[in-house]
This record gives C-alpha cells, structure tokens and sequence, in this order.
C-alpha cells in the first residue's frame, strides 16, 4: 500500500497558483506630511463639514487626490498644506 501525504500535495497546488490569479500591481500610495494643523473633510469640498483635523507634522497615506485633494482614510483634505515626503 502507497502512502500518500494529502498536505504536502495540498501545499504545491496553493503555492503553484496559474499566472492569472496572481495578484494584481497596485499603485504606490503617495506619503504627505502635514505642514500645520489642517481640516479633515467629508467631502473635497471648502463647504463639506469639518469631520476632524491632522496635526502638524502627521504623516498620511493619500488613497485618492482629486482638483488639490487628497483622501486618506478618515476623509478628504487640502493638498496645499502638506509636504510629499
């Protein structure tokens, strides 16, 4: 009788995925430093509600940028005020 190990078999066939479910590149988020305290909107917008603020000196992660936006996790805020780092 042949003994089979199913977990060594189980492994190869995850770790050999097809070249068409690797996963896909994505872009390199852009890292800014906030140069003073700056608002933190709900929308990209001067009129949205102030939702919260970035200290000076925080660092975000930008998601999206958008007319001198930026979106990070917790919303929107002004592009001017930071330094791309």
């Amino acid at each position: 009788m042949k003994k089979v190990d199913n977990k060594k078999e189980v492994v190869e066939k995850i770790v050999a995925l097809p070249k068409e479910v690797e996963a896909e590149k994505k872009p390199a988020l852009k890292i800014y430093k906030a140069d003073r305290v700056v608002n933190v909107r709900f929308e990209p917008s001067m009129t949205s509600n102030v939702i919260g603020a970035v200290a000076r000196g925080e660092v975000i992660e930008a998601l999206e940028e958008k007319d001198g936006w930026i979106r990070f996790i917790h919303g929107w805020t002004k592009k001017e005020f930071y330094t791309e780092i």
